[in-house]
């Protein structure tokens, strides 16, 4: 389930009928995989992922919280869209102190568009 390269989809190709509980279980190592959006695996892992019914929110919050620039914009930029609005919603607080502590960096990436777009969407209920 966990894969050994951005380009093993065979370790991902059955991630659709693996419980909630076992992906929660690996999450730490699945959300490592969203750190690039151009490698092979990381569209399977996103629909995974945007999928749980619970249970991820600190996970996504660390990295939300963390200094990785791109991996936020993958999160926020790809992953949330992915994402059903209720789950969304609940990133509100975080998506806010991301754009009330944006660095040049922030929004030299596209992050700060990502997280306007995504506050925009929960503030229409969209």
């Amino acid at each position: 389930m966990i894969p050994l390269s951005k380009h093993d989809l065979k370790s991902i190709e059955n991630l659709d009928s693996v419980s909630d509980e076992e992906i929660l279980e690996h999450l730490p190592q699945l959300l490592e995989w969203l750190k690039d959006c151009n490698w092979p695996v990381f569209q399977p892992i996103c629909q995974r992922i945007s999928k749980l019914s619970s249970g991820f929110n600190t996970e996504i919050q660390n990295v939300l919280n963390g200094s990785d620039t791109i991996w936020k914009c993958n999160v926020v930029g790809h992953l949330f869209p992915s994402m059903d609005l209720q789950k969304v919603e609940s990133f509100k607080s975080p998506l806010l102190n991301l754009l009330n502590k944006a660095t040049m960096q922030d929004y030299e990436e596209g992050l700060i568009d990502y997280v306007e777009i995504q506050l925009s969407r929960i503030a229409k209920g969209t």
